[in-house]
């Protein structure tokens, strides 16, 4: 068996910025969003998931204003992470009905106009 000779070679690496599609779906999930999901599931008294959903919701809206559910019915579906993928059209469709959920929630209690559709 052949001995090792123990040397490496060390390689500058350089974090890759996407190239791709820059029109995601949403922010990432960093820790301001745990942080108000966390806040949310407090304070509120409702599951984690729905928590989670709510945060996301309110960062959607901030982001693209009443034409959030728009913006996802129109755009989201020909972006590269949808495009030519069937089997995520599942998850794009249930989004958009939690997200549909939690503006109608708000809308009740009186917290945020949407565009109707």
């Amino acid at each position: 068996m052949a001995k090792p000779d123990n040397k490496y070679t060390a390689v500058q690496m350089e974090e890759k910025k996407p190239t791709g599609d820059q029109h995601e779906l949403e922010e990432p999930f960093n820790e301001d969003f745990w942080l108000k999901v966390q806040d949310k599931f407090s304070a509120n008294e409702i599951s984690w998931n729905r928590a989670m959903d709510e945060v996301r919701t309110d960062r959607l809206m901030a982001k693209y204003g009443t034409d959030s559910l728009l913006v996802i019915i129109r755009d989201w579906p020909v972006s590269e992470k949808y495009k030519d993928k069937p089997e995520l059209v599942a998850s794009l469709e249930y989004l958009i009905s939690r997200f549909h959920r939690n503006n109608f929630r708000k809308r009740q209690r009186g917290g945020v106009q949407v565009l109707s559709c």
